[in-house]
């Protein structure tokens, strides 16, 4: 089974294929219940103090590697280029936690765990959709969830399908016993376009 959803560290759904989950609920549904309509529909393009875009070609979760120092393979799958340090919060962590995590690595997605398991996600653009939260609230109040995962043997083809059709930013990768073990931003995979040996994406 390549696709998960979960939903607060309870698997809700386990398919093969991304069509199957065609029925699924809303992915990454705010967990803020009492925002005002005002702040919710508010645009914002000012980031937390001391953010800023990533500068092309640098990965959110790895630092950049020059074509000459990589032997270059061919890739096909989620493990081949799958970012396997992941910065993590837990349940009991504060929106200030996850602003000081985005201003010092400058990644966008952080997944929220609970015994190593995936219980929600918060993305950088949460935050700054919302200024008018206290710093203490708890990260739970402001996540996003149901997060659609997948497994390390599912396709950069099929990854990249769902992100796309999902309009979401990353994928966390889980285990057979459903540990995050990697996450897969879409920079991720155009890192792999340039720097990597030849992507497979219709294997």
């Amino acid at each position: 089974m390549s696709f998960s959803l979960y939903d607060r560290g309870t698997i809700i759904r386990r398919e093969a294929s991304l069509d199957s989950l065609a029925n699924k609920p809303a992915l990454h549904r705010s967990q803020r219940a009492n925002l005002s309509a005002n702040s919710a529909d508010k645009e914002s393009t000012k980031l937390p103090a001391g953010t800023g875009r990533l500068p092309p070609g640098v990965s959110q979760y790895a630092e950049l590697v020059h074509e000459e120092e990589v032997e270059k393979k061919p890739v096909s799958r989620a493990l081949d280029i799958m970012s396997e340090q992941v910065t993590t919060l837990g349940i009991n962590d504060t929106i200030d936690a996850a602003a000081g995590i985005f201003r010092k690595h400058r990644f966008r997605h952080i997944p929220i765990v609970s015994d190593d398991k995936i219980f929600g996600i918060v993305s950088d653009r949460d935050l700054f959709q919302h200024p008018e939260l206290p710093g203490d609230t708890i990260i739970t109040d402001l996540m996003q969830t149901p997060v659609l995962t997948a497994r390390p043997e599912a396709s950069i083809h099929d990854i990249a399908r769902a992100l796309y059709m999902e309009r979401i930013g990353c994928l966390p990768i889980v285990n057979d016993i459903d540990q995050l073990i990697g996450i897969m931003p879409r920079s991720d995979i155009l890192r792999s376009l340039i720097y990597a040996g030849p992507v497979e994406l219709w294997g």
